[in-house]
């Protein structure tokens, strides 16, 4: 992509050249500092309360963290949450959290943060691109032609 008019007076530049071109302007005046910083970590899952799909994972105090069973799938928020202290809903839910261990029967919390509501659209398109498939959501279907 060029840009006409860029930034500092070029006639046109390119993204970069115009992010260059920032940096060396703001470090030049004193008021600025070109860095790189990486904070993608969580961007697939950020941090919402109540309002993005629940993640289904337990946590056990003896078997760690472990996902949900495929039989308590999809795992559903309560309908009778309140908003009235600040907050996620969730920690506070007198019943949602407590779970029980797929693994070793005991008892287990539910993870209380949920997925951000891009994840489930992004499911919905992946899944309604591969409408045939029975085992598995999405993949490669065989080139017959």
């Amino acid at each position: 992509m060029t840009y006409v008019r860029g930034f500092s007076g070029a006639a046109d530049q390119t993204g970069e050249a115009a992010v260059d071109a920032a940096i060396a302007h703001a470090e030049s005046a004193g008021y600025g500092e070109g860095v790189t910083k990486f904070r993608l970590r969580d961007w697939g899952i950020s941090r919402q309360r109540y309002w993005g799909c629940p993640i289904p994972v337990l946590h056990c105090d003896s078997c760690g963290t472990v996902p949900e069973a495929k039989a308590n799938l999809p795992v559903l928020l309560p309908q009778d949450v309140t908003f009235d202290v600040p907050g996620n809903p969730l920690d506070r839910h007198p019943t949602w959290r407590q779970a029980t261990c797929p693994k070793c029967g005991g008892a287990a919390r539910r993870e209380t943060d949920t997925m951000d509501t891009f994840v489930d659209s992004s499911w919905y398109y992946a899944r309604f691109t591969s409408p045939g498939r029975r085992r598995r959501p999405t993949g490669r279907m065989r080139n017959t032609g």
